[in-house]
């Protein structure tokens, strides 16, 4: 998947590829047989967003183990649903960063370096913070920008950078 063929993805017709193929996976078809529905059904979308359509329905059923229901709002990539924070340890590093509020009189400004596909941004924004996430990967930025829509956050931004070359200053 790249970053155009996501980005058809974002479309109503990439959204109803995506659901049209999770949900034949869900009823257990068989991959092929899913594939070629979704490729007859998904009228002029390009083949690479039908084959990513079909890439996104299976990592979302892979994210559930993480995210539970969640999980069918969100975008991901084949890394960044393996290397996504559990919601239990980021909701815990989030608590320790929205306490810091009450001393400071403000939200903490935190930058969410190699942010991935923004699963620490969701509990980040719930904690109170203020956030801003990093990655050098288009494709990932655009996943996490994505989530960040689709997970109703609010407060957090994505941009791409080399974290190596990124000034924090500013940031708690």
């Amino acid at each position: 998947m790249d970053v155009d063929s996501f980005r058809g993805l974002l479309t109503d017709a990439g959204r109803r590829a995506v659901d049209h193929a999770t949900a034949a996976l869900d009823a257990g078809r068989d991959p092929l047989a899913v594939a070629i529905d979704v490729r007859r059904d998904a009228g002029d979308l390009p083949r690479e967003v039908i084959a990513a359509a079909i890439t996104q329905a299976r990592l979302r059923q892979r994210g559930r183990a993480k995210f539970g229901g969640a999980a069918d709002r969100m975008w991901f990539t084949p890394d960044g649903v393996e290397q996504a924070t559990r919601p239990e340890v980021a909701e815990r590093r989030a608590f320790r960063f929205g306490g810091l509020a009450d001393t400071w009189g403000r939200p903490a400004r935190v930058a969410d370096l190699c942010c991935g596909v923004g699963a620490d941004l969701r509990a980040l924004a719930a904690a109170g913070c203020a956030m801003t996430g990093f990655d050098r990967d288009p494709l990932t930025v655009e996943v996490a920008r994505a989530n960040i829509e689709s997970l109703g956050i609010t407060g957090a931004t994505v941009e791409c950078v080399d974290v190596e070359t990124l000034d924090i200053s500013g940031f708690e």
